[in-house]
């Protein structure tokens, strides 16, 4: 069972290592859950930008196949 734990936690800190080193676009109304998101994305180390309302393409920055986050608006 060690080994199982040790696993998991090197596949988490290579999870936040990639995390860190990624571009996000969030799609999301501008209001204090797109705050929120966005506040816990940059606290572990993502870039990221905000849109509202949705485009068609991703901005130049992102278009390198990092992740995009698409939040229901109203």
């Amino acid at each position: 069972m060690a080994n199982k734990g040790a696993t998991g936690s090197r596949s988490t800190l290579e999870l936040f290592r990639q995390l860190r080193q990624s571009r996000m676009t969030i799609f999301h109304p501008r209001d204090e859950k797109c705050s929120t998101l966005i506040q816990q994305l940059q606290r572990i180390g993502c870039q990221t930008v905000s849109l509202w309302p949705p485009t068609a393409e991703l901005p130049e920055k992102n278009r390198s196949g990092d992740f995009s986050v698409e939040c229901g608006g109203q």
